[in-house]
């Protein structure tokens, strides 16, 4: 399963911007309907974060393996959200309960948006990932 694009903001073509790209794989599938609440709450929170310009996600059930895949105004901007509520309390909830977590930064032109998955999953299978 893929979502489309949620396109939140208007891009410049010519502009820089900061992608990222997230993987979690559950340790099992009790956790799933703990791991989707949040999920949810987490999309409510960037819905009003007005620095995400878009993102999709992806999740492969079956595996328990889940993507999330956006771009941003700022590596700042991802800072900011990932120190707010309720991502923070999400993620100090879930510290040690997931299974292999892992993310990557990059730089994307405007005119690069939106991201698709096919295009940027390899970005995870080459090291060093959040120095990009």
């Amino acid at each position: 399963m893929v979502t489309p694009w949620y396109k939140k903001s208007i891009v410049d073509p010519d502009r820089s911007y900061t992608a990222l790209l997230g993987y979690i794989q559950l340790k099992s599938i009790g956790m799933f309907p703990k791991f989707a609440w949040y999920g949810r709450q987490i999309e409510n929170q960037m819905k009003r974060t007005p620095e995400v310009l878009g993102y999709r996600v992806k999740g492969r059930f079956f595996r328990l393996e889940f993507w999330h895949l956006s771009a941003w105004e700022s590596p700042a901007a991802i800072h900011t959200f990932v120190h707010a509520q309720p991502h923070l309390r999400i993620m100090e909830e879930l510290t040690g309960r997931l299974g292999k977590t892992d993310f990557c930064y990059w730089t994307v032109k405007g005119s690069g948006l939106p991201l698709h998955f096919k295009h940027e999953v390899h970005r995870l299978a080459e090291p060093p990932h959040a120095a990009r």
